[in-house]
């Protein structure tokens, strides 16, 4: 998970947690392709249809053309780390509201509280996965960055994916929004 702390831009991407039981890429790939239904999506924005094996070409392509250049793959990610990550974010979205508080900020916290029950939603599902000796990669899709970037596949999943949420008993998929 990322947390930007620069510059704002009007890019966005995507980030998907793929929670599942399996070892590697390849039995993710078939997770997807299992549960093809939630990934076919249409996109207003830019007029794009999208299914199951578009999304799975475009992971093995980003793969592919990643290994080429040597640059930042995806991997099996542990499960407690992503836990840690997300305790450290919901520290720091308490941290803001009780700023607010002790310094009687008449402000509306309703955002950050949002944030915080989005965040503590997160580690639960983590934490379920993590029990269940799931495995955890996280793939960034995008409309101009992101591991997919562009095209069909990145638009789509980043513009209508972002809405995405699968709880099932052998795969488990939330997102995060990367701005």
């Amino acid at each position: 998970m990322k947390v930007k702390c620069d510059f704002v831009t009007n890019s966005s991407s995507t980030n998907f947690v793929f929670l599942f039981n399996g070892e590697d890429i390849d039995d993710l790939l078939r997770k997807i392709s299992k549960y093809r239904k939630y990934f076919d999506l249409d996109c207003d924005f830019g007029g794009y249809r999208i299914n199951h094996i578009d999304v799975i070409e475009s992971i093995q392509e980003g793969i592919e053309k990643n290994k080429k250049i040597d640059y930042e793959n995806i991997d099996i990610q542990d499960i407690k780390l992503l836990i840690d990550e997300r305790k450290e974010l919901l520290s720091f979205y308490l941290n803001i509201v009780e700023d607010y508080k002790e310094k009687s900020l008449d402000q509306d916290c309703t955002y950050e509280y949002n944030l915080i029950g989005k965040v503590l939603a997160d580690i639960n599902l983590l934490k379920a996965a993590k029990d269940k000796g799931f495995k955890a990669i996280e793939i960034g899709f995008g409309d101009n960055h992101g591991f997919i970037c562009g095209g069909p596949v990145g638009e789509t999943m980043d513009y209508e994916g972002r809405k995405l949420f699968i709880n099932e008993d052998d795969f488990i998929v939330f997102t995060e929004q990367d701005r």
